[in-house]
């Protein structure tokens, strides 16, 4: 990281490429940057001005990637042709963002590309190979749910922590996983935080309370694969994450000899609602 010619200023994500590779999203800079170990920056990629203002990025295919654009006032997927180094087409998102951002837009699971709007929403969507939208998942929590349409007409970013605070009536929903057996949705009700899993065969559901410095919490993950959730945290903050009854006597001594200067640790949860 740094000014220099082949340094790069600010990483919005990266992408793990065949043969070693790694590809940086340097968003100030407005390029890609390809890296491989050993030697370093082997190449890097300009990209069109519009690709600002920008959140998140994901590869659809080999040549075709589609960007979060960062304004608050209109969210739009922007999606960009390698081949022709262009944005070619736009899809804007059915509701103004008034809220402040709450969750991450884009996420890969299964090599299925999800996409979740920013603020707090009930539906999940999948983007597809012909970069249309299919919606996957629809949250329903009764008289609690949550719709855009009962917000006033003057709310804007700078309103929300009151509107949370005065509503404490509804199910604010952030993030949203399709697990292969699992349904999973981190929300906010009456200003506390918590986690539902319903079991896509059963039915059943289970909701955890989430709230912070509670112990144990489920942080949202950093990544999500088969049943199984990822999350790199920091040594100090190991005690809030953690259930000893739950972890086996050698992964718990693992964890008592993680010193507070050591590297992130990555948890690996797996979860059931029996």
């Amino acid at each position: 990281m740094g000014i220099g010619p082949n340094d790069y200023r600010t990483v919005l994500g990266f992408t793990r490429l065949p043969h070693d590779t790694l590809e940086l999203f340097d968003a100030m800079a407005k390029k890609m940057r390809y890296y491989v170990h050993p030697e370093g920056l082997v190449k890097s990629s300009s990209l069109p001005s519009e690709v600002l203002p920008v959140t998140e990025y994901a590869w659809i295919n080999g040549d075709t990637c589609v960007f979060v654009d960062g304004s608050t006032d209109n969210p739009v997927l922007k999606f960009y042709s390698k081949k022709r180094n262009a944005f070619f087409k736009k899809m804007e998102d059915r509701q103004k963002s008034v809220f402040v951002r709450t969750s991450n837009s884009l996420f890969r699971i299964n090599d299925v590309l999800y996409y979740s709007p920013t603020y707090p929403s009930n539906e999940l969507y999948v983007l597809g190979a012909d970069l249309e939208r299919k919606k996957v998942l629809q949250l329903d929590f009764g008289s609690y749910t949550f719709s855009m349409e009962d917000i006033p007409e003057d709310m804007d970013t700078k309103k929300s922590a009151d509107y949370f605070s005065a509503h404490k009536e509804w199910v604010y929903p952030y993030t949203k996983y399709v697990l292969d057996s699992l349904y999973i949705a981190f929300f906010q009700f009456e200003e506390r935080f918590c986690v539902a899993c319903m079991n896509r065969n059963t039915g059943k559901n289970v909701v955890l309370k989430n709230e912070i410095r509670a112990k144990p919490q489920l942080m949202k993950p950093d990544y999500v694969c088969g049943d199984k959730l990822y999350y790199a945290s920091e040594p100090g903050y190991l005690p809030y994450l953690v259930d000893k009854e739950l972890m086996s006597p050698a992964e718990w001594a693992k964890m008592e000899r993680v010193e507070e200067t050591d590297n992130p640790v990555l948890i690996v949860y797996k979860m059931k609602t029996k």
